[in-house]
């Protein structure tokens, strides 16, 4: 009887190490790519607002999935460059 418990314990482990295995999987493909976009914009990079605007930007050129990791990248007086990472 002790015999079977030693086996049934491995077994349960292993099945329990492949389910997570499988569940980690999907959640690694179900993570959507991002690409970069650059574009140029008015306006300047001071104070948190560049960034804001930027990200604000984005979300009007690009549709409503909010965008990751967005600079404002000065560029003259009023212009800059804002680069942001959208879903492909």
């Amino acid at each position: 009887m002790e015999k079977k418990t030693f086996i049934s314990l491995p077994l349960l482990s292993f099945l329990l190490l492949c389910l997570f295995s499988i569940a980690h999987s999907q959640d690694s493909e179900d993570q959507s790519k991002t690409c970069p976009v650059k574009f140029a914009s008015t306006g300047t990079c001071s104070g948190p607002f560049g960034v804001s605007e930027c990200y604000h930007e984005a979300m009007a050129k690009y549709g409503n999935i909010p965008p990751k990791g967005c600079e404002c990248i000065p560029d003259g007086a009023n212009s800059r460059f804002c680069l942001c990472n959208i879903i492909c």
